[in-house]
Formats: C-alpha cells, structure tokens, sequence
C-alpha cells in the first residue's frame, strides 16, 4: 500500500513541477506567440494575434527576454526547471503597422519576411536579425533616435535583405530614412542598404562584415577597430568617412570625398580600391605637402621679418644719411 501512495505521490509531485515549469515558461517567454521548446533551444513563433494583443498600444513595445542567470534568484528557477538554454523570438510574416520599440535581454531575435510602418527603435538586443522584411516610412518623426534603424546591440545581423523605403508617397516628402547603430559587431551579408533624403548610415562597432552587398547612402560613417568587406561596395552622394582602428578594410568606396583615418584619399566621385599601402602612400604624401607648406610658411615669414627689420633701420636714420 505505501508504494502505491508514493508512486502517486512522486507523480503527483512530477505533475505539479510541470505544471509550475509550463507556467514560469509562459509568464517570461510565452507572450508573443506559440512556444517550442527543443533539446538545446527555446524557440518563440510570433503570431500576429498575440504580437498586437499583447505587445502594441500606441505603439508596439516588444520585450523580448529569455531566461535571466545573471542574478542569482533567477537564476536558480532557471535551474530549478531546466530552463537553462538559448531562446530565440522568430518573428515571421508580422505586420508592425506602426512604431516598434525592441528590448531583449538573454535571447535572439528575428525578423524575417516582416513589415515596418516608420521606424525601429531598439533600446538593447543582445542579438538581431534582419532578413527579407519590407520597411515603409513616410515622415521624419520616430519614437526616439533620428534614423529608421536606431539603436544598441550586441550583435546586429542584416542578410538577404533590402533595406530601402519602399513607401509609395516618399517623393513627395523628405524623411531620415537610414541606419544609426552601436554595436559589438555588425554584419551585412547580400543585402542592399540604402538611407536616403536626409538619412545616413552611421555604424560604429567593435566588428563590421559586409559581405556580397551595397550600402549606399547620402552619408556614411563607419567606426570599427576591424572592418572585413568582401565584394561589396560603399556609395555616398556627399561622402564617407572610417575610421578603422586596425587599418584592415579593403574595399571599394564611390563617393566625392573618401576619409579614411583621417587621409583624405582624393576620390572625385569614383570608385576606388582602399587598401592600407595606398593609404600609407597618401598619408605620407599629405605629410611630405604639409612640411613643405610648413617650410614655405616658415620661409615666406623669415623674409617679411627680414624686410621689417631693414624698414626700421631705414626709418630710424636721419633723412641726410640715408641719402647720402
């Protein structure tokens, strides 16, 4: 009789801790959409119902969190039920129709086959994907930020995506369509990016990758210790500016003005091949002009000092002796 009422016991027990499980696992993950949890990864499959019940107002403010271990209390649920492991929110097929306002913490986030109604704004994603999605703005007002795609990252990732405005009305107004983002590391992978009207492309990051894809844009900034760029070119219609702590970017840039390091690389609106000896070879060629600027500088003012100091002493004799 005992072993019977502790095997109902033990499954009584089994059955409560799954139930608590399943519900700590909706409460922190479940709100966007249907769960599937696998062996290595928690997986998040937004439907459109729960994203605007659940996630939009005025606007839609999307949090995005997976399972917290940095602090001790969570982290011992997480534990406690078996939790422990990487979740992803695949977003797929949503329409945003208006604003979105991202956080995530502890996952990784994806937005593939998407629309965007004027705007993403992210206050923090560890991780982000962008792919195949439409983006439509029609107005220079964005929920914060000054750029289409404004934000900070650990990782952001753009592949096999178009990044322009492909909203129908956008001549007849200007907007700041566009990337402003920091991050640890940023990769583009076969997309085309391009800001527009008073837009920009402004990334700064500790990694960029830009691999068989065009960014173009009114200006670009890029601000990396490394940059890799394979097939891929950067085309501006004003000008662009790296900076490149590591000196490791080879790649072709187009635009009026080209600034790498500091070195203006003289590149008249065409495309150009920047690689670090040609760089190298300008910088020292702007140095060598620079010094003898200097020296011209420097001689044209020991000249004029010279003609002052004969002018005084003309001036400071009596008129009989400097005729005579």
């Amino acid at each position: 009789m005992s072993k019977i009422t502790d095997n109902i016991k033990k499954k009584l027990s089994l059955k409560m801790y799954n139930l608590a499980r399943q519900d700590y696992l909706e409460r922190v993950v479940g709100k966007l959409g249907k769960i599937v949890e696998e062996d290595d990864k928690i997986v998040i499959y937004a439907t459109q119902r729960l994203v605007d019940k659940n996630g939009k107002n005025v606007f839609y403010e999307l949090s995005c969190n997976g399972m917290n271990t940095y602090y001790e209390k969570s982290r011992e649920i997480v534990e406690k039920y078996k939790l422990n492991k990487p979740v992803y929110f695949v977003f797929d097929g949503i329409k945003f129709d208006c604003f979105v306002r991202l956080s995530s913490y502890f996952s990784n986030v994806i937005f593939k086959n998407c629309s965007f109604d004027n705007g993403i704004q992210v206050f923090h994603c560890e991780k982000l994907t962008l792919e195949n999605n439409k983006y439509h703005n029609w107005t220079d007002f964005y929920g914060y930020g000054n750029s289409f795609l404004f934000g900070g990252f650990g990782e952001l990732t753009i592949k096999d995506d178009e990044f322009i405005n492909s909203y129908e009305n956008k001549k007849y107004g200007k907007t700041k369509f566009g990337v402003c983002v920091s991050a640890d590391k940023v990769n583009i992978v076969n997309s085309y990016i391009c800001a527009e009207s008073q837009g920009k492309i402004d990334i700064d990051a500790k990694e960029i990758s830009i691999i068989d894809s065009t960014v173009t844009g009114p200006e670009i900034y890029l601000d990396s210790d490394s940059i890799r760029s394979s097939n891929s070119v950067l085309k501006s219609n004003n000008g662009i500016m790296i900076d490149n702590k590591n000196c490791d970017f080879t790649g072709d840039v187009q635009a009026p003005t080209v600034i790498y390091n500091g070195v203006d690389l003289n590149a008249s609106n065409e495309t150009i091949s920047v690689n670090e000896a040609d760089v190298s070879l300008k910088k020292a060629r702007q140095e060598l002009l620079q010094t003898l600027r200097s020296l011209r500088n420097y001689c044209q003012q020991v000249n004029r000092n010279k003609s002052c100091e004969i002018q005084q002493q003309l001036d400071s004799q009596p008129i009989s002796r400097v005729l005579k």
